[in-house]
Protein backbone atom coordinates (compact mmCIF):
# COMPACT_ATOMS: atom_id res chain seq x y z
CA UNK A 1 0.00 0.00 0.00
CA UNK A 2 1.15 3.45 -0.08
CA UNK A 3 1.58 3.79 3.30
CA UNK A 4 3.74 0.69 3.52
CA UNK A 5 5.74 2.04 0.73
CA UNK A 6 6.12 5.57 2.39
CA UNK A 7 7.17 4.62 6.03
CA UNK A 8 9.92 1.64 4.33
CA UNK A 9 10.72 3.68 1.60
CA UNK A 10 14.43 4.93 3.04
CA UNK A 11 16.04 3.51 6.98
CA UNK A 12 15.34 7.17 7.98
CA UNK A 13 11.80 7.42 7.23
CA UNK A 14 11.41 3.50 9.13
CA UNK A 15 13.30 4.52 12.20
CA UNK A 16 11.59 7.96 12.50
CA UNK A 17 7.37 6.20 12.22
CA UNK A 18 9.46 3.67 14.69
CA UNK A 19 9.66 6.19 17.35
CA UNK A 20 6.64 8.41 16.96
CA UNK A 21 4.70 4.99 16.73
CA UNK A 22 6.17 3.78 20.05
CA UNK A 23 6.47 7.41 21.71
CA UNK A 24 2.49 7.13 21.12
CA UNK A 25 1.86 3.65 22.03
CA UNK A 26 3.62 4.66 25.54
CA UNK A 27 2.21 8.07 25.85
CA UNK A 28 1.07 6.51 29.19
CA UNK A 29 4.72 7.03 30.90
CA UNK A 30 3.46 10.67 30.87
CA UNK A 31 0.19 10.31 33.10
CA UNK A 32 -0.14 13.12 35.93
CA UNK A 33 0.39 12.48 39.46
CA UNK A 34 3.40 10.35 41.25
CA UNK A 35 5.13 7.76 40.81
CA UNK A 36 3.84 5.30 43.01
CA UNK A 37 2.56 1.59 41.59
CA UNK A 38 4.20 -1.45 42.83
CA UNK A 39 8.23 -1.32 43.69
CA UNK A 40 7.99 1.95 41.96
CA UNK A 41 7.30 3.76 45.15
CA UNK A 42 10.72 2.88 46.43
CA UNK A 43 13.03 3.99 43.03
CA UNK A 44 11.76 8.04 44.08
CA UNK A 45 13.45 8.56 47.23
CA UNK A 46 16.09 5.94 46.27
CA UNK A 47 17.32 8.09 43.11
CA UNK A 48 16.89 11.26 44.83
CA UNK A 49 19.08 9.62 47.74
CA UNK A 50 21.83 9.27 44.79
CA UNK A 51 21.28 12.32 43.70
CA UNK A 52 22.06 14.06 47.21
CA UNK A 53 25.28 11.87 47.60
CA UNK A 54 26.64 12.59 43.48
CA UNK A 55 26.26 16.01 44.54
CA UNK A 56 28.37 16.08 47.47
CA UNK A 57 31.50 14.05 45.34
CA UNK A 58 31.43 10.21 44.18
CA UNK A 59 27.95 9.09 45.11
CA UNK A 60 27.85 6.18 47.59
CA UNK A 61 24.66 3.46 46.67
CA UNK A 62 23.85 1.38 49.30
CA UNK A 63 20.73 -1.08 49.73
CA UNK A 64 19.82 -0.31 53.11
CA UNK A 65 18.45 3.18 51.36
CA UNK A 66 14.99 1.31 50.52
CA UNK A 67 15.50 -1.56 53.20
CA UNK A 68 17.90 -3.62 51.57
CA UNK A 69 16.97 -6.77 49.95
CA UNK A 70 18.21 -10.53 49.10
CA UNK A 71 21.39 -10.61 47.30
CA UNK A 72 20.20 -11.66 43.51
CA UNK A 73 16.84 -9.32 43.79
CA UNK A 74 18.54 -6.00 45.08
CA UNK A 75 18.33 -3.25 42.64
CA UNK A 76 22.07 -1.65 41.31
CA UNK A 77 23.20 1.70 40.69
CA UNK A 78 22.77 2.18 36.62
CA UNK A 79 19.31 3.42 36.61
CA UNK A 80 19.50 5.78 39.85
CA UNK A 81 22.78 6.83 38.39
CA UNK A 82 20.61 8.02 34.77
CA UNK A 83 18.16 9.54 36.63
CA UNK A 84 20.01 11.20 39.28
CA UNK A 85 22.28 12.85 36.27
CA UNK A 86 19.01 13.91 34.35
CA UNK A 87 17.37 15.23 37.50
CA UNK A 88 20.10 18.09 38.06
CA UNK A 89 18.16 19.53 34.59
CA UNK A 90 14.73 19.01 35.11
CA UNK A 91 14.85 19.49 39.32
CA UNK A 92 11.44 16.94 39.56
CA UNK A 93 12.36 13.16 40.45
CA UNK A 94 8.62 12.34 39.38
CA UNK A 95 8.72 14.12 36.16
CA UNK A 96 12.64 12.76 35.50
CA UNK A 97 11.08 9.45 36.19
CA UNK A 98 8.17 9.16 33.78
CA UNK A 99 10.58 10.92 31.08
CA UNK A 100 13.34 8.47 31.38
CA UNK A 101 10.82 5.37 30.98
CA UNK A 102 9.29 6.52 28.06
CA UNK A 103 12.48 7.54 26.22
CA UNK A 104 14.33 4.38 27.38
CA UNK A 105 11.14 2.37 26.10
CA UNK A 106 11.17 3.94 22.75
CA UNK A 107 15.17 3.80 22.79
CA UNK A 108 15.05 -0.05 23.39
CA UNK A 109 12.72 -0.01 20.31
CA UNK A 110 14.92 1.19 18.30
CA UNK A 111 17.66 -1.24 19.89
CA UNK A 112 15.50 -3.76 18.95
CA UNK A 113 14.84 -2.93 15.48
CA UNK A 114 18.71 -2.07 14.76
CA UNK A 115 19.61 -5.58 16.24
CA UNK A 116 17.11 -7.33 13.76
CA UNK A 117 17.96 -4.95 10.85
CA UNK A 118 21.34 -6.45 11.35
CA UNK A 119 20.45 -10.15 11.33
CA UNK A 120 17.48 -10.39 8.67
CA UNK A 121 18.77 -6.98 6.31
CA UNK A 122 14.84 -6.10 6.30
CA UNK A 123 13.27 -3.03 7.53
CA UNK A 124 9.80 -4.57 7.59
CA UNK A 125 10.65 -7.67 9.80
CA UNK A 126 13.14 -5.14 12.15
CA UNK A 127 9.70 -3.19 11.73
CA UNK A 128 7.72 -5.67 13.30
CA UNK A 129 10.27 -7.33 15.73
CA UNK A 130 10.34 -3.96 17.19
CA UNK A 131 6.64 -3.43 17.75
CA UNK A 132 6.23 -6.55 19.46
CA UNK A 133 9.21 -6.09 21.77
CA UNK A 134 8.23 -2.95 22.82
CA UNK A 135 4.48 -3.56 23.15
CA UNK A 136 4.57 -7.17 24.82
CA UNK A 137 2.62 -7.60 28.07
CA UNK A 138 5.53 -8.15 29.66
CA UNK A 139 7.92 -5.34 28.62
CA UNK A 140 4.84 -2.86 29.75
CA UNK A 141 3.43 -4.60 32.55
CA UNK A 142 6.76 -5.08 34.29
CA UNK A 143 7.50 -1.89 34.30
CA UNK A 144 4.44 0.19 34.89
CA UNK A 145 2.11 -2.56 36.59
CA UNK A 146 4.31 -4.03 38.90
CA UNK A 147 6.65 -0.90 39.36
CA UNK A 148 10.29 -2.00 38.24
CA UNK A 149 10.99 0.61 36.32
CA UNK A 150 14.63 0.36 36.83
CA UNK A 151 13.71 -2.41 33.96
CA UNK A 152 13.38 0.06 31.33
CA UNK A 153 17.10 0.35 31.07
CA UNK A 154 17.98 -3.45 30.74
CA UNK A 155 15.14 -3.73 28.47
CA UNK A 156 17.71 -1.39 26.28
CA UNK A 157 20.91 -2.86 27.87
CA UNK A 158 20.32 -6.47 26.71
CA UNK A 159 19.54 -5.76 22.46
CA UNK A 160 22.55 -3.25 22.48
CA UNK A 161 24.83 -5.85 23.96
CA UNK A 162 23.38 -8.56 21.77
CA UNK A 163 23.60 -5.98 18.93
CA UNK A 164 27.67 -5.14 19.61
CA UNK A 165 28.25 -8.94 19.46
CA UNK A 166 26.65 -9.41 16.08
CA UNK A 167 28.54 -6.32 14.81
CA UNK A 168 31.89 -7.55 15.78
CA UNK A 169 31.46 -11.01 14.12
CA UNK A 170 30.46 -9.32 10.84
CA UNK A 171 33.55 -7.20 11.41
CA UNK A 172 32.07 -4.02 11.98
CA UNK A 173 33.77 -3.38 14.90
CA UNK A 174 37.20 -4.14 16.27
CA UNK A 175 38.69 -6.31 18.87
CA UNK A 176 38.67 -3.99 20.93
CA UNK A 177 35.80 -1.63 20.54
CA UNK A 178 33.81 -4.51 20.62
CA UNK A 179 35.67 -6.22 24.21
CA UNK A 180 35.07 -2.26 25.47
CA UNK A 181 31.23 -2.37 24.14
CA UNK A 182 30.52 -6.03 25.82
CA UNK A 183 32.09 -5.32 28.95
CA UNK A 184 30.23 -1.85 29.65
CA UNK A 185 26.89 -2.90 28.56
CA UNK A 186 27.20 -5.89 30.54
CA UNK A 187 28.28 -4.28 33.19
CA UNK A 188 25.40 -1.87 33.43
CA UNK A 189 22.90 -4.49 33.29
CA UNK A 190 24.59 -6.31 36.35
CA UNK A 191 24.52 -3.17 37.82
CA UNK A 192 21.11 -2.38 37.26
CA UNK A 193 19.64 -5.12 38.60
CA UNK A 194 21.82 -8.57 39.09
CA UNK A 195 18.75 -10.86 39.20
CA UNK A 196 17.50 -9.67 35.50
CA UNK A 197 21.79 -9.77 34.64
CA UNK A 198 21.70 -13.19 35.79
CA UNK A 199 19.45 -14.52 33.00
CA UNK A 200 20.25 -12.26 29.75
CA UNK A 201 24.24 -12.11 30.55
CA UNK A 202 24.01 -15.67 30.18
CA UNK A 203 21.91 -15.98 26.89
CA UNK A 204 24.00 -13.29 25.64
CA UNK A 205 26.94 -15.74 26.59
CA UNK A 206 25.54 -18.40 24.86
CA UNK A 207 24.36 -16.08 21.41
CA UNK A 208 28.02 -15.35 21.51
CA UNK A 209 29.73 -18.58 21.79
CA UNK A 210 26.85 -20.11 19.18
CA UNK A 211 28.43 -17.26 16.51
CA UNK A 212 31.96 -18.28 18.13
CA UNK A 213 30.90 -22.00 17.12
CA UNK A 214 30.32 -20.80 13.38
CA UNK A 215 33.80 -19.10 12.91
CA UNK A 216 36.59 -20.49 10.86
CA UNK A 217 39.85 -18.92 13.06
CA UNK A 218 37.68 -18.91 16.67
CA UNK A 219 41.04 -18.02 19.05
CA UNK A 220 40.54 -14.57 17.88
CA UNK A 221 37.20 -13.87 19.03
CA UNK A 222 37.73 -16.24 21.83
CA UNK A 223 40.27 -13.55 22.67
CA UNK A 224 37.86 -10.60 22.72
CA UNK A 225 35.60 -12.80 24.57
CA UNK A 226 37.96 -13.11 27.46
CA UNK A 227 38.91 -9.54 27.57
CA UNK A 228 35.63 -8.45 27.49
CA UNK A 229 35.15 -10.79 30.49
CA UNK A 230 38.17 -9.40 32.76
CA UNK A 231 37.27 -5.98 31.90
CA UNK A 232 33.56 -6.60 33.18
CA UNK A 233 34.72 -8.42 36.28
CA UNK A 234 36.95 -4.70 37.12
CA UNK A 235 33.77 -2.94 36.53
CA UNK A 236 31.24 -4.76 38.61
CA UNK A 237 33.79 -6.06 41.21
Amino acid sequence: STVTEAIFVSEHKTQLTLIAIIGILTIFYLAKGDVMLGDAYLFQPAAEMFKDAASQGIPHHTFFWYGGSAHFEYYGQSYFALVALADTLINNINITIKLAGWLLHIAAALAVYLLAKELTNSRKASFVAAIAYSVSYEHIARILLHGRIISSLSYLLLPLLLLTIEKYFKRKLGAAEAAAAIALSSAALFLNNPAEGALMLPAAGVYYAARLLQQSNRMPNAKTAVAAGILFLLLTS
